[in-house]
């Protein structure tokens, strides 16, 4: 026993780094230990009596509009108000009496115009306009209203809108949770709304967001509005508070130093905890430690001693996970915790003391009953990230989520719950249609299971097929906008492809059980006609990986479109992405449907005849035909709908495509100025267009080509809009006896009616014929008839 109480004694000796050696030393040591506890607790009642002298609780100040330098809040929110004659609108707002000088702030707004930012400020603040409350959350906000229209702009952090019921008293501050909304709306990061308070009535409490949004005619901020004087004064004037704020807080910290940290099983510690008097007073002593670890861990950030830092943030963890509930529930740990955050928050992911503020956040989390507070406050992480780069930027994304995903599905209060999870939407909406970082198949698998977690919280009906199609659209807009990430050069190949893959089997999923697969493709075609292109190019490596034909995408992309044999429409993408068994491919008399179709839109084009088609994929297919009397033959670009390599009489029209309803005003430029062989011989000749003369030529031509002996004299006209020309009494060289006449069909070159004179001998032959074929059958009838004579 003697020997226990030694080791006992030597251990509290040892927590001051106390150490005794005399032969007198058991005896001594007791002594040193009453005195020292004596002394530690009389000077303990008066720490304590000096520390409950302190206040924690700051005063608010008393708050007074001034139009000429602003409002600057005490916690760091600011208020600036434009000139009246640059606005053009007179600057009318004051503070509800009831709430004068007090947080939260209320403001009434009759007119005016104000820009406000919030991002160091954790202050409740609401502007009231009307039947409207707008609800800034660390955000940067223009808002100017004239009496009638109100126009509200946000730069950074988040902006909340509701609307009030009609005639309803405001008087107390509320948040975007409040039931009291009969409906309301997110006004994130980069983007503005505008809207006529007279139009807002009943029907606006029922419309759902996506309706909601188009009523108060949301967009997104173009950058040019960002260089308007008035804009881009105030964003320079943040950044310059918000740094002055930044250099201040470490000012402080720097000031305070460090503490000389007491092992928490050292003696001073042991004593000042358990022989404190006073309960209350111990809770305070608490307190101190508590602040100490946090202050410790502050001061070595500021200092970039980052071993120090981290070892007196552990000493915080471990600390915090002794405390009982009781402290952690007291006013006065708040105040603290309040305090720690108000310096912490003017540090960005790239300070080495956001450590500290996330850990906070970590506090804030576990402690439950501010759970939702700390997932906002770790949001904001994510704009901060976006602000010092992209890996800050998915960092803060992760530790966002990460909080997210452990309260998705703790539907306890309903009413709270469900706007919850329609702003966390909201908010991966926005992110998805500004930033390209977060364009990575990871984050749009964790949006699809936010948005089955908000179908979720619809029952079946009407209000949920309208959000299913609102869902649709949304990512339609995500693909529109990776496309053009993509050929920015933000987005990487093997990215698109799972992001195309991704989205289009969402759309396919959240389409009506019944859909066909015809409404799926109507879909994507009537807002997407370019999409099986897309996909199609990022699956050729030839072109999409390749600088062969060009440094960007932009450049690779327009060749493959100009190149490429294979159609790649959305029927293509759908079979690749949710394979080939359920999806029926287009078939080769679906083609030429499709192409004869196209043709019967063009009233000048008649006996369209098409080629081969070896495969429905085959990008062009040969056509020939006759456009107000002029034969032609040409390779059709399903893809463009163009006509390319047309060939009138021999004759190559032009070296660039031709648009298929332009096609006849093509043929009568190209042979307008035609100048004949030969002079006409007579009136009717003269009265011929240079085109029809232009013809009879060229058959002239190719009916000698084939052997005849023929001239202009011997083709006329049968049916100019056919392009059929007679040609008569020719004969084949050698074979004088034998004269011919025929039709000539210049689509296909055929000739058809056949009729042969052979020494007074007629003959009339059936079919078609190739003028080749012509000239054997005059070859074959002589010998034949010939033989017979003899």
């Amino acid at each position: 026993m003697e020997e226990l109480n030694e080791k006992q004694n030597q251990e509290i000796l040892s927590g001051v780094e106390f150490k005794f050696k005399s032969k007198f030393g058991k005896v001594a040591k007791v002594i040193i230990l009453a005195a020292v506890s004596l002394s530690l607790v009389v000077g303990n009642y008066f720490v304590e009596a000096s520390f409950d002298s302190k206040k924690l609780e700051a005063e608010n100040e008393i708050l007074f509009v001034n139009y000429e330098d602003g409002v600057v809040f005490s916690d760091g929110g600011l208020l600036r108000f434009a000139k009246e004659e640059d606005s053009g609108i007179k600057n009318n707002l004051s503070l509800i009496e009831e709430n004068i000088g007090k947080d939260p702030y209320l403001f009434k707004v009759d007119s005016g115009r104000f820009w406000g930012n919030f991002a160091l400020s954790d202050a409740k603040v609401n502007f009231i306009i009307d039947r409207i409350v707008i609800m800034p959350d660390a955000s940067a906000i223009d808002v100017s209203f004239d009496g009638k229209k109100l126009d509200i702009a946000n730069y950074d952090g988040d902006t909340y809108v509701g609307i009030l019921p009609k005639d309803f008293e405001f008087k107390n501050y509320v948040d975007w949770y409040s039931p009291i909304f009969v409906n309301r709306l997110l006004v994130p990061r980069d983007s503005k709304i505008s809207v006529s308070v007279d139009k807002i009535d009943d029907r606006t409490a029922k419309l759902l967001y996506s309706k909601l949004i188009k009523e108060f005619k949301y967009s997104i901020i173009p950058q040019v509005e960002k260089e308007d004087p008035w804009i881009f004064g105030n964003l320079n004037k943040d950044k310059k508070f918000i740094e002055k704020s930044k250099q201040e807080v470490i000012s402080e910290i720097r000031k305070a130093g460090s503490s000389i940290a007491v092992s928490d099983s050292g003696f001073i510690s042991w004593v000042t905890e358990n022989l404190t008097l006073i309960p209350a007073k111990k809770k305070d002593l608490i307190f101190n430690k508590f602040s100490t670890r946090l202050s410790d861990a502050l001061y070595y950030s500021s200092e970039n001693d980052v071993e120090k830092a981290k070892s007196s943030l552990d000493a915080f963890d471990l600390y915090l996970k002794t405390l009982s509930p009781d402290v952690i529930s007291s006013p006065i740990f708040s105040k603290i915790v309040a305090e720690f955050f108000r310096k912490t928050r003017v540090f960005t992911l790239d300070d080495k003391q956001y450590g500290i503020y996330k850990a906070l956040l970590d506090e804030r989390f576990l402690n439950g009953e501010n759970q939702y507070k700390a997932i906002g406050d770790m949001w904001k992480g994510v704009y901060k990230g976006l602000n010092v780069g992209d890996v800050y930027a998915k960092m803060a994304f992760d530790s966002y989520y990460d909080k997210l995903d452990k309260v998705l599905g703790n539907k306890g209060n309903l009413d709270f719950y469900q706007p919850f999870v329609v702003y966390q939407n909201q908010l991966f909406d926005n992110l998805f249609m500004k930033y390209p970082v977060f364009y990575k198949d990871e984050y749009f698998t964790v949006k699809s299971v936010l948005e089955k977690e908000l179908l979720s919280l619809y029952g079946d009906g009407q209000l949920k097929t309208e959000l299913e199609q609102d869902l649709i659209s949304d990512k339609i807009d995500f693909l529109k906008r990776l496309v053009k990430f993509f050929f920015d050069g933000k987005v990487a190949v093997a990215d698109a492809k799972k992001i195309v893959s991704s989205l289009f089997s969402q759309v396919n999923a959240l389409m009506p059980a019944e859909s066909s697969d015809v409404a799926v493709i109507a879909v994507f075609e009537s807002q997407l006609k370019d999409l099986g292109n897309f996909w199609g190019y990022l699956n050729t490596p030839e072109y999409s990986n390749s600088t062969a034909y060009g440094p960007t995408h932009k450049e690779r992309y327009s060749a493959y479109v100009e190149d490429k044999n294979k159609i790649w429409d959305i029927m293509s993408l759908k079979a690749d992405v949710l394979g080939g068994e359920n999806v029926k491919a287009k078939s080769v008399e679906e083609v030429e449907s499709e192409v004869l179709a196209a043709f019967a839109e063009v009233k000048d084009v008649s006996d369209l005849k098409i080629g081969k088609i070896q495969d429905s994929k085959e990008r062009y297919v040969s056509v020939d035909g006759i456009a107000g009397g002029y034969a032609f033959t040409a390779s059709y670009d399903r893809e463009k709908v163009i006509l390319k390599d047309v060939v009138a009489y021999g004759e190559t029209l032009s070296d660039k495509p031709v648009k298929i309803d332009n096609l006849l005003p093509v043929l009568k430029s190209k042979f307008a100025n035609f100048t004949p062989e030969a002079e006409p011989k007579n009136d009717k000749q003269r009265e011929e267009s240079y085109a029809q003369r232009f013809a009879r030529t060229y058959v002239s031509k190719e009916v000698a080509k084939a052997g005849f002996v023929v001239g202009l004299e011997n083709i006329s006209m049968v049916d100019e809009v056919s392009a059929i020309y007679r040609v008569s009494d020719v004969i084949l060289e050698g074979y004088a006896e034998v004269k011919v006449t025929f039709d000539f069909v210049a689509n296909g070159e055929k000739a058809k009616n056949v009729y042969l004179l052979i020494n007074k001998n007629s003959l009339v032959m059936e079919g078609e014929y190739t003028l080749e074929e012509l000239a054997q059958v005059v070859i074959a009838e002589k010998d034949f008839t010939g033989k017979i004579e003899r």
